[in-house]
């Protein structure tokens, strides 16, 4: 880095200070939860999208197999993503959602010199516990709403690979679809399977 930026000793030096001295710093901390809970909804906010433009893009040519059979390997991809990074990131966004705002309050506090007393613990501590369960229930929220958009795209994708299988036209699979509309998908099952 120093090579690269042909910086002089001195201000090489005075960097390597600087940035151990945030390293060590806690502020580093609180700024790595935060970049890390920017993240989580930047991914999660991304994924999301990947998901809806599957569910709004699954018109595919029902006499090609090939391209049924690829839809289904990419969104299976995509769900495997999904799935990991829900599995990596569900407890620590949690523990981020609670921890940020208990400790960016004391920072900002003392950064904008308020006297820092037992009260504003108290009202510090009322605010964050309603800020948490807020993000916890729009948590909540997301989660649901990819779910319901995976089911209804799995559902839509099975249907259309028995119709595939079964030489079935678009416009029958079109109408088997808000046939069985809202129903599960062991209903949806036996509905392909007796027609």
């Amino acid at each position: 880095m120093m090579l690269k930026f042909n910086l002089e000793a001195k201000y090489a030096i005075k960097l390597v200070a600087a940035t151990g001295f945030f390293l060590v710093n806690k502020n580093f901390i609180v700024l790595a939860q935060v970049l890390l809970t920017l993240m989580y909804v930047v991914i999660s906010y991304f994924l999301s999208q990947v998901i809806r433009e599957c569910g709004n893009n699954i018109e595919l040519k029902l006499t090609d197999r090939k391209s049924v059979a690829h839809f289904m390997k990419n969104y299976t991809r995509i769900h495997t993503l999904v799935h990991k990074f829900e599995k990596s990131f569900s407890w620590q966004v949690l523990f981020l959602v609670i921890s940020n705002f208990i400790e960016l309050f004391p920072l900002f506090s003392e950064f904008l010199g308020f006297n820092v007393s037992q009260h504003v613990y108290k009202i510090e501590m009322i605010t964050s516990s309603s800020l948490s369960s807020l993000s916890l229930f729009s948590i909540v929220i997301f989660a649901s709403q990819v779910d319901s958009q995976d089911r209804d795209l799995r559902r839509a994708g099975v249907l259309q690979f028995e119709c595939v299988r079964r030489n079935t036209s678009w416009r029958r699979a079109s109408r088997q679809v808000h046939e069985i509309e809202g129903s599960s998908y062991s209903e949806c099952m036996w509905f392909v399977s007796v027609q």
